[in-house]
C-alpha cells in the first residue's frame, strides 16, 4: 500500500481512514489502533516540523506486510531530521507535545532515518509480528 498527499493536517484523517480500511481484519483491533496512532504521530512530525506551515510539501507512506513483520517507509522532501537521535520529553514531565517519539518507539522495533542525494527524507520503521497481533 502506498499513500500520498500534501503534508497538511487533513492528510492525517485520510491516512487513518486508508490504514483502517486496508488493515481491518488483518490486524487485531488493538494492533490496528496502535499502528494508526504510531503512523499518524510520525506523519504529524513531518507536517509540523519538515515544512513551513504556509508551504506544505509531499509526504508518501508505503506499508508492506507479511507474516513476520509490518514495514513502513515515510518519505518527505522537507528539512532533514535524524529521528534516531530524538529522545522525546521525559514522560514524568506533564506538558503538551513530545510524546509522539515514545509512541513510535513503543510500537516499532526498528527505526532508521536517512536522506537521499535527491532530497528525500526516509523514516524506515519495522515491527516484528507478535503472536496475537491479528492474523500473523
Amino acid at each position: 500500500m502506498i499513500f500520498r498527499c500534501q503534508a497538511t493536517p487533513p492528510c492525517l484523517k485520510s491516512l487513518r481512514d486508508k490504514i483502517t480500511e486496508e488493515f481491518r481484519g488483518r490486524l487485531s483491533e488493538q494492533e490496528l489502533d496502535a499502528f494508526c496512532l504510531a503512523l499518524c504521530e510520525a506523519s504529524s512530525n513531518v507536517i509540523r516540523h519538515a515544512y513551513p506551515q504556509d508551504a506544505p510539501g509531499p509526504i508518501e507512506i508505503e506499508v508492506q506486510e507479511d507474516h513476520e513483520s509490518l514495514k513502513v517507509w515515510i518519505r518527505d522532501r522537507g528539512k532533514p531530521f535524524d529521528f534516531t537521535c530524538c529522545k522525546g520529553r521525559p514522560l514524568q514531565k506533564v506538558s503538551p507535545g513530545g510524546i509522539g517519539v515514545h509512541i513510535i518507539k513503543a510500537f516499532f522495533d526498528k527505526i532508521c532515518s536517512s536522506r537521499s542525494k535527491d532530497g528525500w527524507n526516509t523514516l524506515a520503521l519495522e515491527r516484528t509480528r507478535r503472536s496475537g497481533d491479528g492474523n500473523s
